[in-house]
């Protein structure tokens, strides 16, 4: 089954779908093509996909406070490396949803290994500030410690240990901080 594509400049493009992606995706689907430049000029497509983007936005103009569609738009954002409308989305998310600390430690944690800390960073202030546990303490102060707030990060770090002294994981943390 072939495609066709407008790229920015409305030129169209074919291409042609293998198996999995004709079972994953129906005609008339708005999609994703993630391409990239290849040898001699070719360009090549690494990935089609679902334009979850579109669709949670779509449910989200109908029903504002849809959980699901708030949090595929977040990992949408993630999957695509589009880390500022991730922290901003999961910002809102939060604002209707306070209590799912569960989701917030998860996207705050890829925005740490990412090296987004900075979007990450009030995402985890949300959850501390609500409910502080040892994870959120610990993931805050290494998101600080990275973006350059030692003297924060150490104390959120010191709060972990003493939430947890038998983890061995703070004391390093906090050691590691302190000695560099």
């Amino acid at each position: 089954m072939a495609a066709l594509v407008f790229t920015d400049s409305e030129e169209k493009t074919h291409f042609f779908l293998n198996a999995k992606e004709r079972r994953r995706l129906w005609g008339g689907e708005s999609v994703v093509v993630v391409s990239h430049s290849g040898y001699f000029g070719v360009p090549w497509i690494s990935s089609i996909e679902q334009d979850i983007e579109t669709y949670s936005k779509q449910t989200l103009d109908l029903t504002p406070t849809a959980s699901e569609a708030w949090k595929n738009l977040a990992r949408f954002y993630i999957d695509h490396e589009r880390w500022k409308e991730a922290g901003a989305t999961i910002n809102n998310y939060l604002g209707l949803y306070p209590n799912d600390d569960a989701f917030a430690l998860n996207i705050a944690g890829v925005l740490n290994v990412a090296g987004q800390y900075a979007d990450g960073i009030p995402i985890l202030e949300h959850v501390v500030e609500h409910r502080p546990t040892y994870k959120a303490y610990q993931l805050l102060g290494y998101a600080l410690s990275w973006n350059g707030n030692r003297e924060r990060a150490a104390m959120f770090l010191e709060k972990s240990a003493v939430l947890n002294p038998a983890e061995w994981e703070a004391y390093y943390h906090l050691g590691s901080l302190l000695s560099g």
